[in-house]
């Protein structure tokens, strides 16, 4: 059977690349998932990776936008701390709290190697939501060459707790989520 993405389906993958379905009073947001049959990266450009989970109780969904090239001949990380697309609706206290759990995930895995050139990894909070028994912050990442500034790939990174969680714990996703995408096309 053949799907004709038209005018709903398009708008389906446009919220689906965001990582969530905004409801009909545009305020709650639920995890999207893809129909089976599309080749999202090839018809739309994006695609979903992998949840990973974090030792504070977040996780981390990974959202391909644009496909990240091998990062081999990378053995360097400069890490640009995360700004904000949404205004104050993030605090600066909980940025600067979820740039430093970055860098400490990050260094984790020892991406750091004598030679070879340096890897540019910045980005913007693009939504957060703190709810009763639901918290999240999405993350538009970006991986460049330093020097060139090609992009080598884009994400979404949605970080994520649930029940009596903070916030806190979804930024901690968020920092994952981006150490994870680094370690897996490391070797591609």
């Amino acid at each position: 059977m053949e799907l004709k993405a038209g005018k709903r389906m398009k708008r389906f993958f446009l919220y689906w690349a965001f990582g969530v379905f905004l409801t009909s009073n545009g305020c709650s947001m639920v995890p999207a998932v893809a129909p089976a049959g599309y080749d999202l990266v090839s018809q739309y450009g994006f695609t979903a990776s992998e949840a990973y989970m974090t030792a504070r109780g977040g996780y981390a969904q990974i959202i391909i936008i644009r496909p990240v090239q091998g990062l081999r001949n990378y053995n360097h990380i400069k890490i640009q701390p995360l700004g904000s697309a949404i205004g104050e609706n993030i605090s600066p206290e909980l940025l600067k709290y979820l740039n430093g759990q970055i860098v400490e995930e990050v260094h984790k895995i020892e991406f750091e190697k004598p030679g070879g050139k340096t890897l540019l990894v910045r980005g913007k909070v693009i939504h957060i939501f703190d709810g009763v028994l639901e918290e999240y912050i999405v993350a538009n990442v970006e991986l460049l060459d330093a020097d060139t500034h090609v992009i080598l790939g884009v994400a979404n990174i949605e970080g994520k707790s649930e029940g009596i969680r903070s916030i806190k714990a979804a930024a901690s996703g968020v920092a994952l989520g981006i150490a994870k995408l680094l370690e897996s096309h490391r070797e591609t």
